[in-house]
């Protein structure tokens, strides 16, 4: 094939000025065979350098976020996503920070986006279910949050939406919701909490004693939780004897856990 067409055929407008030239190079030496290797040399360390330097802005996003440097941050995050426009981690980063500044505008579009790239990674729905909760968008939110249990179904993803439907009156389907988490990770005494105090809700003060004195029973050492949840239970239940005493070891558990704190420092 003649030279000239070999290069005509080569030079793509939409390719950098970079690979342009490695291509001309490599042909003038009449080494077309190498050509294809040395150009995916130049794109995969081409990646791995933006790859990089993504990383390192989102990170620094994220120690700006912890800063209150809410601004900052989201200008990095912007940055990264110039570099590297389909990471969807930099979408997910951003919208959390747009959160904070509370430009509503734009928060939806950067978890959708996220979405879109990485369909698979239940974080970006259980973000958008989270901010669609907070607009009272609740069969958004509905949506995204089992969308996230089917994509991930761990104990926190359970324990998240069977919560968000104690909220909106649902305390009967979220009781499935709120034991399956429990089942997932028997040993997070909130979790317990958790069914505990939807039990009380509705009346089953027998069984939501048994949660509460379970959580406890799990975690003797932190449990100050468990013994105001339970006071509050015995004391609407005109058991004050029983509650005085479970509000007794929950202070006295809140304040060994401050000097504790306060010794550690």
């Amino acid at each position: 094939m003649d030279k000239l067409l070999i290069d005509k055929l080569l030079m793509d407008k939409e390719k950098s000025l970079e690979i342009q030239l490695i291509n001309k190079a490599v042909i003038e030496n009449n080494t077309i065979n190498s050509l294809v290797e040395l150009k995916q040399e130049f794109i995969t360390e081409k990646a791995l350098n933006s790859s990089i330097k993504c990383q390192e802005l989102l990170t620094n996003a994220e120690i700006l976020k912890k800063e209150k440097n809410y601004e900052e941050a989201e200008r990095y995050c912007r940055d990264a996503l110039e570099i590297a426009p389909n990471n969807y981690k930099a979408y997910i980063s951003l919208g959390n920070i747009l959160i904070l500044l509370k430009k509503c505008e734009e928060i939806e579009k950067c978890f959708l986006k996220a979405i879109e790239i990485n369909p698979s990674d239940d974080l970006p729905y259980k973000y958008l279910a989270n901010f669609y909760n907070t607009q009272k968008n609740y069969n958004e939110a509905d949506h995204y949050y089992r969308m996230t249990i089917q994509l991930n179904p761990t104990s926190s993803n359970y324990n998240i939406f069977g919560i968000f439907l104690v909220k909106r009156g649902k305390q009967e389907k979220a009781e499935k919701y709120l034991r399956k988490s429990i089942e997932l990770d028997p040993k997070a005494c909130d979790l317990y909490n958790n069914l505990g105090l939807l039990l009380k809700q509705l009346k089953r003060y027998k069984e939501a004693e048994e949660y509460f004195r379970k959580s406890y029973e799990i975690n003797p050492t932190d449990s100050n939780e468990a013994k105001i949840f339970l006071g509050n239970m015995f004391s609407e239940l005109e058991r004050i004897t029983e509650a005085v005493e479970c509000y007794k070891q929950g202070l006295i558990q809140k304040i060994i856990k401050v000097i504790y704190l306060f010794l550690s420092i």
